[in-house]
């Protein structure tokens, strides 16, 4: 669409999480920031004005990893002050008991949308709508397969509705 666009990513984590985002990058020919510490993402959104959009990933951590989530939760304050918007991302393979665990975690960073991802790895998406219920959030994204990004879709309604009542088969298409 002709936006100017970065990627920065906080996952010094996983191993190869910077290398798989800085690959992205490449492809679409656009900046990826590595980012280790709030005074990064400082100097990412000091740098703002040069970007439409700069999409931040974050490291995923087990609801119970306490210490790592409350150090996330330290920088995302840094990007919630400056007026960021926070996606909650969640399985749809996962078990509903799963999710709320999940969400019940992370609803501390002050998520205002969620994203399904790998909706087209499960036959019922159920568990995800309860989810959203419950959360009371707008779902802003669902990911329905491995190509980046051509599989990210805009979560519209009848999209989801349809999703969710089973009408798409397993290539995505509508039956």
């Amino acid at each position: 669409e002709g936006r100017n666009i970065a990627l920065a990513s906080m996952d010094g984590f996983r191993i190869g999480g910077i290398a798989q985002l800085r690959t992205y990058g490449d492809l679409i020919d656009i900046p990826v920031f590595a980012l280790r510490d709030s005074a990064d993402i400082t100097g990412v959104l000091n740098r703002s004005e040069k970007y439409d959009l700069i999409f931040f990933d974050t490291p995923g951590f087990s609801p119970e990893d306490r210490e790592s989530l409350e150090k996330l939760k330290q920088k995302i304050d840094v990007l919630l002050n400056a007026g960021a918007e926070i996606h909650l991302l969640l399985d749809a393979t996962r078990k509903e008991r799963d999710l709320k665990t999940v969400f019940g975690a992370y609803k501390k960073l002050q998520p205002s949308k969620l994203i399904f991802s790998k909706v087209d790895e499960s036959d019922s998406i159920g568990n995800l709508f309860n989810i959203k219920i419950q959360s009371g959030l707008p779902v802003s994204y669902l990911t329905v397969g491995q190509r980046v990004p051509e599989d990210i879709e805009v979560a519209h309604p009848r999209r989801v509705a349809s999703r969710l009542l089973g009408l798409f088969g397993s290539n995505g298409g509508r039956l």
